[in-house]
């Protein structure tokens, strides 16, 4: 076991992938370069192997008006190696680009044919698994304690680390970089849906973010696949992204637990992706009400307790037990849930699940299901002094009677209009 740290100090070397046409080529048929989701495909006009090497060249120029094929440098290499034309990709990331070629139409090739080979292999300051990028000058390995640390070098390649557990991983606030791709990369004429590897793809027992001074980092993507992991995030930066939280997170072993202190956390964020949660701890440093901000995506397939006592909540999935203290708002857009109990602090109940247990136990507390007109039930229901119901549009069913553990001068209640009162 060691300890090894991120310093980011690798020259960028620039990808170069060379291109062959051969065989026996026919006017009409079709040759194609695709990146990410775009393909720029020529058409051979004439039968000569250089002449259409000139058309597909012309070609993918001309393609550098779309964002996956900005900034590529095309050398036409026939005069020493017939059939053949370069791409150079702009340093410091790693691209895939296909060759493939049809005949007219569409159908498969015959005599023709049209491959690329990387010659050059990009590499450097970005890469995780880059020797030069850390400390010991070797690749963090198996039980090995990684920190990154007072460095705006982000980590955005080399990002499929599944073959690794580490014991630790620390990404301290005074960490300023990237950790991750966004869902869309930017260029000089536009966005491309990003098509490689968005996530740190690593096993862990524990993940540590944000701890101590710093303005942290506004995008660090972490995906802890299927180890058990403790997570806790004591702060993140300013979001990288309106409307994307700053530190984005998965992880599938159901043993799985979060704190979260402060800062813009997603767990499961986007559709499609997968998370589990034995717990979930939601809190705050000084501000009760903003320190927090966390998305909690319907692909989360288990969350048991989820333990708030401030910040703003959204979640989508179904829990176990939901307690719900301090100031702050939490709003459920999904799942079915079996306890919830709220000291304080406001729920906006949007989904149409069940709730097995309610309690709307003190001063300030409401759950308000006037958000979302669908149809709901509750099995038991529990009102203690302080506390707010408001479901003005009668949506929901109440399996058994209600309790009203107080006068009825202590509660608010807000169920619309033409109902039956039963007292017991």
């Amino acid at each position: 076991m060691a300890t090894k740290i991120w310093i980011g100090d690798a020259q960028d070397i620039a990808q170069v992938d060379t291109f062959t046409v051969g065989g026996t080529i026919e006017v009409g048929d079709e040759f194609s370069v695709k990146i990410g989701n775009r393909t720029i495909t020529a058409v051979a006009t004439t039968t000569v192997v250089d002449t259409t090497v000139a058309d597909i060249i012309t070609a993918l120029e001309g393609a550098s008006i779309y964002p996956e094929f900005y900034g590529l440098i095309i050398t036409n290499t026939t005069a020493t190696t017939t059939g053949t034309f370069t791409i150079t990709y702009p340093a410091g990331a790693s691209y895939t680009a296909t060759a493939s070629t049809t005949e007219s139409g569409g159908g498969a090739a015959d005599l023709q044919t049209f491959t690329k080979v990387t010659t050059t292999t990009a590499t450097g300051s970005a890469w995780w698994d880059n020797a030069d990028n850390w400390d010991t000058g070797t690749v963090p390995v198996n039980t090995d304690d990684v920190i990154i640390a007072n460095s705006a070098r982000s980590i955005t390649e080399g990002l499929d680390q599944s073959a690794v557990t580490l014991t630790s991983l620390k990404i301290l606030q005074s960490f300023t970089g990237h950790i991750g791709l966004p869902e869309f990369a930017a260029t000089s004429v536009g966005s491309y849906e990003e098509y490689r590897d968005k996530y740190l793809q690593i096993h862990a027992s524990d993940l540590e973010i944000g701890e101590g001074p710093g303005t942290g980092s506004g995008r660090i993507r972490i995906d802890n696949l299927t180890t058990e992991i403790d997570v806790i995030v004591h702060n993140t930066g300013d979001r990288a992204e309106t409307n994307v939280p700053s530190v984005l997170w998965k992880g599938t072993h159901i043993a799985n637990t979060m704190t979260i202190n402060k800062g813009f956390v997603g767990i499961a964020f986007y559709p499609g992706e997968a998370a589990a949660l034995a717990s979930l701890k939601q809190t705050y440093r000084t501000k009760p009400k903003t320190d927090t901000d966390v998305v909690v995506g319907n692909g989360v397939t288990q969350l048991t307790t989820v333990a708030k006592n401030g910040g703003t909540l959204q979640l989508s999935t179904s829990t176990t037990v939901m307690v719900l203290a301090g100031l702050g708002t939490t709003t459920v857009l999904g799942g079915t849930h079996t306890a919830v109990i709220i000291y304080s602090g406001t729920m906006y109940y949007q989904s149409s699940g069940t709730i097995t247990s309610l309690t709307v136990a003190g001063p300030n507390s409401v759950a308000d299901f006037g958000r979302d007109l669908r149809l709901r039930t509750i099995t038991d229901t529990y009102m203690f002094a302080g506390g707010t119901l408001l479901d003005p549009e009668k949506t929901i069913t109440y399996t058994n009677d209600a309790y009203i553990r107080c006068t009825m001068a202590e509660v608010t209640l807000n169920l619309g209009t033409d109902f039956r009162l039963g007292i017991a």
